[in-house]
């Protein structure tokens, strides 16, 4: 197997791992907009949140990881209008999350 190969191989590994990390993130990140959705008695719209940016960042240990920025669309019963929120996890751990009139502050922060 040439060097080439090895590199090839690495290549698409880290493909690999990056998209299976990104659906589990993506997952998490869901979980979190229905729960806190459901505990504001807002209905999330169809039931997605949508990656807009990645970065890295230091977690709370100081290791580099990724950072995901969400968005998500809700309404709340009798509305008919749709609203945006957003969320940002950083790795695995929600660390912000934004609903717009609806939360005591705009960002309720996470793991600080």
């Amino acid at each position: 197997m040439g060097f080439s190969s090895i590199l090839f191989l690495l290549f698409l590994g880290a493909i690999t791992w990056f998209w299976l990390d990104t659906v589990r993130v993506l997952e998490i990140a869901r979980t979190h907009c229905k729960r806190t959705c459901a505990q504001y008695h807002l209905q999330l719209l169809d039931d997605s949140v949508s990656v807009t940016g990645i970065s890295l960042a230091r977690n709370k240990r100081g290791q580099v990881v990724l950072q995901r920025n969400y968005r998500f669309e809700f309404h709340h019963a009798g509305e008919d209008v749709r609203t945006q929120g957003s969320l940002i996890m950083r790795g695995n751990q929600l660390m912000m999350i934004d609903i717009p009139e609806y939360m005591d502050s705009t960002f309720f922060e996470y793991g600080r």
